[in-house]
């Protein structure tokens, strides 16, 4: 049956506008998603018998205005800071191109812990809520950026949003007890390089006080293995382009990363099954992602002759540097994966912490930068076993990998006791 030339050119409309904004975006190695939102147009208008004419009109009007918000939102935001990341960029801060795809996890049924390791049964209620970011697309009040800067963090979902109750996250619980003004930059999906360029922009943006501390968490699982291999020359600064979109679509969580967005559109939000690693617990089964165990187990000989360890240190130098020049103290907080503690109880009830290879990296490039660092696996380690020892679950983690509110309790005290002694 011949379609009408108008219906073919809304179908066709729907595709350029979803294309344009891959384009944009710099998300070229994600065009297959035009292709599942194409098909989802196509059967929406064409091929469900209960919608009329007027309503198939209706959907197309609908598909077109809700690419054009994204694509035009998108473009002014990359435009703009574009032109942001121009002024500060020199030979010790090179352009770098922060677009990279990152997974979106589920905790629900084979795709993530088949366990609740918690004694208390805390679930994943609050995977699905959504948080409201400030202008510059973080998770900062009105007030933060007003006043000098205290404390400024940099870090991924174990520093923003771990799908769980904000109020719960160990940045939240260490503002309480320091009554300080602290400067939240972690975005969820963020690795090394884009936590490198928030800083390098929004140290200029803001003040600092006296003896203030910068925060830069690291997660085991994917800081080093999803570590770019080179410094790109391409920058397409940063992850606030579509944060202003939060307001008008309430699906959208506010982690600042587009992707997640995508994932919500095209229905894949889960981890594929043959990602991941079945390990026999007490309580049954524990998954873990291989990356993960990837990480913990590579050699710190071979970190160490990677060039991802070359970057990496590159980076820590330059942020120590300018961090010091400002009056600025830095630490680094590492936080081991899931797997890198209780695989190691479950296998060995007898073992004690083993440190990876990526965390004795960071240790060196830390004391070789005059850097603070902080190894919180211990103290997770230490009451994981006990606890597994009694009655087989894991205290500290929500699902494969993020930590649940007593796990970021733990890191919250940690970093408490350690700020109070002074760095």
């Amino acid at each position: 049956m011949r379609r009408e030339p108008a219906k073919i050119k809304t179908v066709f409309a729907v595709s350029l506008h979803f294309l344009f904004f891959l384009f944009i975006l710099g998300f070229f190695e994600m065009l297959t998603y035009s292709i599942l939102i194409f098909l989802t147009a196509n059967i929406l208008i064409y091929r469900l018998p209960v919608l009329t004419e007027a309503r198939r009109y209706y959907l197309s009007a609908l598909f077109i205005a809700i690419f054009s918000i994204l694509s035009v939102e998108g473009f002014l935001r990359i435009t703009q800071n574009i032109e942001a990341s121009k002024l500060y960029h020199s030979p010790d801060y090179p352009s770098l191109n922060i677009f990279k795809e990152s997974a979106s996890y589920s905790a629900e049924n084979v795709f993530g812990d088949l366990i609740h390791p918690n004694a208390n049964k805390i679930e994943c209620q609050f995977r699905n809520q959504s948080f409201k970011t400030d202008e510059q697309g973080y998770l900062n009040s009105s007030e933060c950026y007003a006043k000098s800067i205290d404390i400024m963090i940099l870090g991924d979902s174990y520093s923003s949003l771990s799908a769980m109750n904000l109020s719960d996250l160990w940045v939240e619980l260490l503002r309480k007890r320091v009554k300080l003004n602290i400067c939240n930059l972690a975005v969820s999906g963020n690795e090394p390089y884009q936590e490198f360029v928030s800083f390098c922009v929004m140290k200029e943006k803001v003040r600092f006080s006296d003896n203030a501390v910068l925060i830069w968490q690291f997660f085991e699982g994917n800081d080093f293995n999803t570590f770019y291999g080179e410094i790109r020359e391409d920058c397409n600064y940063k992850t606030d382009y579509i944060t202003h979109l939060n307001e008008s679509l309430e699906n959208f969580r506010g982690t600042n990363n587009v992707n997640i967005l995508i994932n919500r559109l095209s229905g894949k939000d889960l981890i594929p099954q043959n990602k991941l690693v079945e390990i026999e617990t007490k309580s049954g089964k524990m998954h873990c992602l291989k990356d993960y165990i990837k990480a913990v187990e590579m050699p710190l000989e071979e970190i160490e002759e990677s060039n991802e360890a070359g970057n990496l240190n590159e980076i820590i130098k330059i942020i120590s540097n300018e961090s010091q020049r400002r009056g600025i103290q830095p630490l680094i907080l590492f936080i081991p994966s899931k797997c890198s503690v209780c695989r190691i109880i479950v296998e060995d009830t007898s073992s004690s912490y083993k440190r990876s290879g990526f965390s004795i990296l960071l240790e060196n490039i830390c004391r070789e930068n005059r850097v603070a660092f902080i190894e919180s696996g211990y103290a997770m380690f230490a009451e994981s076993k006990n606890l597994y020892a009694k009655n087989g679950e894991f205290l500290w983690w929500l699902d494969d990998s993020h930590l649940n509110p007593a796990g970021n309790k733990i890191i919250a005290d940690t970093l408490y006791s350690f700020l109070k002694q002074g760095i």
